[in-house]
């Protein structure tokens, strides 16, 4: 419990954070196509229409890419535990000055390691880390690797037949046509497009699910139970969540000096200000040390402040 409290904050923003990744993703894929239609009205020539084409590969392939790293750089941070055995190191946190931006470069680093490998491989592991897409066949994960394969091609080679391509594209390479290029034309940019939503559609389903409960209010309450606060006092009977508009139930408890401060953080994050607040941040900082739960929770809070 106590490996996940360093960041508990930050995920209070996680599914927001989430429903933006996606929407930003389908939003690319939308004006991609929304472009070809207008231009289907010029009369382009065979390589300014190929161009066009590539270049649309190019946008919906790193759409999705683009996705899986961002979902995956948050869950890292979210959930440091999940980046194993890797430390931080004194020059980290004094470079850093605190948890959070040494998680987010530690995350940064694997989530660029993870990119390198295979699509196959990194998918694998996106799944394990993340959530599983369960709604993806393997035969779909070939085709996005081919269809990864053709725009590293045409990024690369201007869609020359190479062994890099054949060698990444595996069983799914195509031939090349009459000029030694792999095909590109519109049936393909169809089915590539069709198949990166698919793509996108299985992530967010996963994602949204699995992290519904990574809201303000829900990591409030995780918060509030990780502490001596939570196991003195239940907290739905101290506060009213459920329904807006909020409301701290008036519940008066006989907190000891270090409770108070530490009641008096959670009246900031519920209230941003209040009349009963007789202490501030700092006393909580002194009160609670680093190494205990309720000090894990007051930091996270510093790094990434929210309110309820």
């Amino acid at each position: 419990m106590t490996n996940s409290l360093n960041t508990i904050a930050y995920r209070a923003g996680l599914l927001g954070r989430f429903e933006g990744y996606v929407d930003n993703a389908k939003i690319v894929l939308s004006r991609w196509s929304k472009l070809h239609s207008e231009v289907k009205t010029i009369a382009l020539g065979v390589e300014l229409s190929e161009l066009l084409l590539s270049a649309r590969l190019l946008g919906l392939v790193t759409a999705v890419e683009v996705l899986l790293n961002d979902v995956l750089f948050d869950v890292f941070v979210s959930y440091p535990f999940k980046l194993g055995n890797r430390q931080i190191s004194i020059q980290d946190l004094n470079s850093s000055g605190s948890f959070l931006p040494s998680f987010k470069r530690i995350s940064s680093v694997v989530v660029n390691d993870l990119s390198y490998r295979s699509f196959k491989d990194y998918l694998e592991e996106w799944q394990k880390f993340v959530s599983p897409l369960q709604s993806i066949k393997e035969e779909q994960v070939k085709s996005f690797i081919e269809i990864k394969a053709t725009r590293d091609l045409y990024v690369h080679s201007n869609g020359k037949l190479n062994d890099i391509y054949t060698r990444k594209a595996g069983e799914k390479a195509r031939r090349p046509n009459s000029k030694g290029k792999i095909p590109l034309d519109e049936s393909y940019i169809h089915y590539a497009s069709g198949l990166a939503e698919d793509i996108i559609i299985s992530i967010e389903r996963e994602i949204l699910s699995k992290y519904a409960h990574c809201t303000k209010e829900a990591v409030f309450r995780e918060m509030w139970n990780a502490t001596c606060c939570g196991e003195r006092l239940n907290f739905d009977v101290q506060w009213e969540i459920t329904n807006k508009p909020y409301y701290k139930k008036d519940i008066s408890w006989p907190w000891s000096s270090s409770e108070k401060a530490l009641f008096d953080f959670f009246l900031k994050v519920f209230h941003g200000s209040s009349t009963e607040i007789t202490t501030d941040i700092e006393y909580s900082l002194y009160r609670w040390s680093a190494d205990t739960a309720e000090g894990k929770v007051i930091r996270s809070w510093l790094d990434n402040p929210f309110y309820i």
